[in-house]
């Protein structure tokens, strides 16, 4: 064989099996990529304090406390890539539907107790931040904290002796930290602000302004 062929023949062979061998260290670099958060369950426990802003004058601020739970029911993990394929991150996406009881204390007026449902959508960062968006509805009972009174259509005085029963809709938005996502503690810290209506209150759709801050335990256990 021609000299020339030779080393042509040698170049090739050189950068083929070079080739296998790197794509080989690849594969074992990458199987030894951490893979902790691509498949796991997530459920949180969360507690958090509410305010109810009602701006007239003067500003009026009830508060109260909110308990809900996280039930996950779709995710998906996006690796992203950073400055090689070394370098890999993993941001969480999770829908969530989240039942919720709470209460609100207007001192002159009643204590609103209420349930409500939610779908929540999560966007965590390969960090440890988060934001989240839901949307909110069900029941909401005002029992009443002063003796009141109504006129009937006869013109008679009756005292009410139970509570009024309401609709409730509306959402929020979140933002907190997922110290989870770093594996150190099984803890978020967050706070948000939600806009939320109550029907039919003096047959009107009531608003309230929401603001809340809370902590949340997280339960993840990986997936075999």
């Amino acid at each position: 064989m021609n000299s020339n062929y030779r080393f042509i023949f040698f170049i090739f062979l050189s950068f083929y099996f070079g080739s296998l061998f790197a794509q080989d260290a690849t594969l074992k670099y990458k199987n030894l990529l951490p893979v902790e958060g691509l498949k796991y369950k997530k459920t949180i426990i969360s507690v958090a304090g509410i305010a109810d802003i009602e701006f007239i004058k003067p500003v009026s601020i009830n508060f109260g406390m909110e308990f809900g739970g996280y039930i996950r029911l779709f995710s998906k993990a996006k690796q992203i890539q950073k400055k090689s394929a070394y370098d890999i991150k993993v941001a969480d996406r999770d829908l969530f539907i989240k039942p919720t009881i709470g209460f609100l204390y207007r001192e002159r007026y009643q204590t609103g107790l209420y349930f409500m449902p939610s779908f929540v959508y999560r966007h965590t960062t390969p960090k440890i931040f988060y934001t989240e968006i839901s949307i909110s509805g069900g029941y909401y009972y005002a029992k009443l904290n002063v003796p009141t009174y109504e006129v009937t259509p006869s013109g008679e005085v009756n005292k009410i002796k139970v509570g009024f029963s309401n609709a409730i809709v509306g959402g929020n938005f979140n933002a907190g930290l997922d110290f989870s996502k770093s594996g150190r503690t099984p803890l978020n810290l967050f706070g948000g602000i939600g806009l939320y209506y109550n029907f039919p209150n003096n047959h009107n759709w009531t608003r309230h302004i929401i603001v809340q801050a809370g902590v949340a335990y997280i339960i993840r256990r990986n997936i075999e």
